[in-house]
């Protein structure tokens, strides 16, 4: 729009031309922005990442040891090194996938928990639950070697389909489950 009067007369206070363009201009781009303000939905929650299946199985075998560590303290010079190793690997896996609310076991709509039913390496995910202390060690060992291979493979399934800078841990941590298979030996 052009205007062709002045927009106040000399000597008379009012608003010039650039004032009234300018206020109407930040009163647009404020209108604009502002939209946004009023919007109540919440954002959207990220994607799944393809490593949480990997976390989740990974602090499964984790509560495997801790139940195992439970029922048999005898064998925890053996066993102790291996659940504090899965351990390690749920935190560098959060840390790979980069949302922190994975953190906690139970926390966020991405979060693992104990599936119902079952104890966390119980029937529920697929993996026998390990025995309670009447369960001979070996059995214990053998049912724990089939779960570190079984991880190992998840692991290396991972590692293959992963990009190049997220190989490096998972290829790590694929080395450390059939570590963990021949320990259980």
């Amino acid at each position: 729009m052009v205007f062709t009067e002045p927009v106040r007369d000399r000597g008379v206070p009012g608003w010039t031309r650039r004032a009234v363009l300018g206020t109407g201009s930040a009163a647009m781009a404020g209108a604009v922005s502002g939209c946004a303000w009023f919007d109540t939905d919440p954002p959207p929650p990220p994607p799944p990442d393809p490593l949480e299946p990997l976390l989740a199985a990974t602090r499964a075998l984790a509560a495997r040891y801790a139940a195992a560590l439970a029922s048999h303290p005898e064998l925890s010079d053996q066993l102790a090194p291996l659940h504090e190793a899965h351990l390690a690997h749920a935190t560098a896996l959060v840390e790979l996938i980069g949302r922190p609310e994975l953190a906690s076991p139970t926390a966020g709509p991405g979060g693992w928990s104990p599936p119902l039913g079952g104890s966390p390496a119980g029937p529920g995910n697929g993996s026998p639950s390990p025995g309670g202390p009447d369960e001979p060690p070996e059995d214990l060992l053998a049912g724990l070697r089939e779960a570190e291979l079984t991880a190992r493979e998840e692991a290396t399934a991972a590692c293959l389909a992963a990009p190049p800078e997220r190989a490096a841990v998972l290829g790590s941590i694929t080395a450390a489950r059939a570590t963990h298979a021949e320990v259980l030996r």
